[in-house]
């Protein structure tokens, strides 16, 4: 029987079968590149931060005899650029309301952890004013470089999460940082905000921005009393979801290797 089917035949079933697979091949891709789900731990609303800090203020009411200090903080990126496989460049301003309960003593600024090459880092005060409630609001316009540790074993249909996390000045104080979210138009689930809308992202889309909290354990108390330095402080992050221009990536890396 098979001796009777010409090879023309064969040829159609080859081309059906190379092209049934080469379609199926395209919806995963698809399915995979397009297949992004907001961040189900992040912080979309004032009734949520609140909620969070009080729930932890209960949680250290017995370790810590000094009240709890939570200092809003809020960030506009207007530039990012991934340098290398793992630093990324951030031109931004950031900013923090010290609210009249703060006491004078506790120290204005912030430190940014993952920071790398400080000979060409700036870190300036842009501004300082006084809010309506008596608030000081400080400013500080940022130019410095990150390094992260990137996933790249889905290229070319990657996602990235590029982050800004921040520690206060006194980190050794019983100080919490608190997205300020009163600052944004708005910051539901999904959407993007703290960003320049006129960003140029060589070769990226922005899914989403998002502010959440990270609890990393250390095993040190930095020269600290390790009586008084919590190592269990809740982190806040500043996070960029970005999604790679498959077609770029295709173009410029696999139809050569085609």
């Amino acid at each position: 029987m098979w001796d009777r089917i010409s090879d023309r035949t064969y040829w159609c079933i080859s081309c059906v079968v190379s092209a049934s697979l080469a379609l199926l091949l395209a919806f995963q891709w698809f399915r995979e590149h397009s297949g992004y789900d907001p961040n189900p731990g992040q912080f979309d609303s004032q009734s949520m931060v609140d909620s969070y800090v009080e729930r932890y203020r209960q949680e250290i009411a017995t370790a810590s005899s000094e009240p709890l200090i939570a200092i809003p903080t809020g960030v506009y990126i207007k530039s990012l650029r991934f340098v290398n496989s793992t630093d990324i460049h951030l031109v931004a301003f950031v900013w923090q309301r010290y609210g009249k309960d703060v006491p004078a003593e506790v120290k204005r600024g912030i430190l940014l952890p993952e920071s790398v090459d400080q000979s060409q880092a700036s870190f300036d005060e842009a501004y300082r004013h006084l809010d309506e409630d008596g608030s000081e609001v400080i400013g500080w316009h940022i130019n410095t470089t990150l390094r992260q540790n990137f996933d790249y074993s889905k290229f070319p249909l990657d996602h990235k999460r590029v982050w800004m996390r921040f520690w206060h000045a006194d980190f050794y104080r019983n100080v919490i940082l608190v997205p300020d979210l009163r600052s944004y138009d708005s910051t539901g689930m999904g959407e993007t905000f703290g960003v320049d809308p006129q960003i140029a992202l060589a070769g990226w889309s922005i899914d989403e921005t998002f502010f959440n909290y990270e609890t990393l354990g250390y095993d040190t108390s930095f020269g600290w009393d390790p009586t008084t330095i919590r190592k269990r402080t809740p982190e806040l992050f500043f996070n960029v979801v970005v999604r790679r221009y498959f077609f770029n990536a295709f173009i410029t890396n696999l139809v050569p290797l085609v």
